[in-house]
C-alpha cells in the first residue's frame, strides 16, 4: 500500500492549481452583483436602487381609522394639506392597534406642522 487513501484522492480537488479560474469565477460574481445593485427593469436603467418608503427624508405618520378606508380616500385627505406627492403604504397593524391603517410619507414637516 502506497498510504494515500484511494478515496481521498478521488475526492481531492487542486484549488490552488486552478486559483486563475477561481479569481475569475469570484470576480464574475462581484460584478454581477454590484451591478444587480444598480440596475433595475424598466424604464431607464441606469436610475440605480430604488429605495422603499422606509430609507426615504421625511415625516412618516401612521394613521388607522374607525371605518375602512382606501388609499385614495387617504390621498384626498393628504392632498387638502398640500401634499399631492405624499406615498401612501397600506399597514396590516398600525402602532400595535390590530387595525388594519395606512402609512404616509411627507417631506420633513416642522413640529407646528406636525400638530396639525
Amino acid at each position: 500500500m502506497t498510504g494515500v487513501n484511494p478515496l481521498r484522492r478521488l475526492f481531492s480537488v487542486d484549488y490552488m492549481g486552478h486559483k486563475k479560474w477561481w479569481f475569475t469565477f469570484s470576480a464574475l460574481l462581484i460584478v454581477a452583483g454590484l451591478v444587480s445593485l444598480f440596475v433595475r427593469g424598466g424604464g431607464n436603467p441606469l436610475h440605480g436602487l430604488r429605495y422603499g418608503l422606509e430609507f426615504r427624508e421625511g415625516t412618516r405618520i401612521a394613521v388607522a381609522f374607525r371605518q375602512p378606508a382606501t388609499v385614495a380616500d387617504v390621498r384626498r385627505v393628504v392632498s387638502r394639506f398640500g401634499y399631492e406627492t405624499a406615498q401612501i403604504q397600506e399597514t396590516a397593524n398600525v402602532a400595535g392597534s390590530g387595525r388594519r391603517g395606512f402609512q404616509v410619507q411627507v417631506p420633513t414637516l416642522t413640529p407646528a406642522q406636525q400638530a396639525e
